[in-house]
């Protein structure tokens, strides 16, 4: 597969055969992830707060790359190129082509 093909119904339907059923993938609005970061900064500080945002967001990329890596890609640039595709069709990232 191109990384270009990968689709919203597919990575979700992809997700559903390959997950165990306890692993689930979830959308949210931006803005409630804003109001987020912003109560952790008041709650806990800057400091902690990034480190916390930091770590989650490493976590959630090594998910992706080991789901990307269970589907067939023509070859490993695809696989490569198929990180800002999942993240475009997860709605995490705008992709301006």
């Amino acid at each position: 597969m191109k990384a270009y093909e990968l689709a919203f119904e597919e990575l979700y339907a992809f997700q559903n055969k390959s997950e165990p059923a306890n692993q689930r993938v979830i959308t949210v609005p931006t803005s409630a992830l804003g109001m987020l970061r912003r109560e952790l900064i008041e709650t806990i500080g800057f400091e902690r707060t990034k480190g916390f945002l930091l770590r989650y967001g490493w976590h959630s990329g090594v998910s992706d790359g080991l789901q990307a890596k269970q589907m067939e890609w023509d070859d490993e640039r695809e696989l490569l190129l198929a990180g800002p595709r999942l993240h475009t069709c997860a709605g995490m990232y705008k992709l301006l082509l």
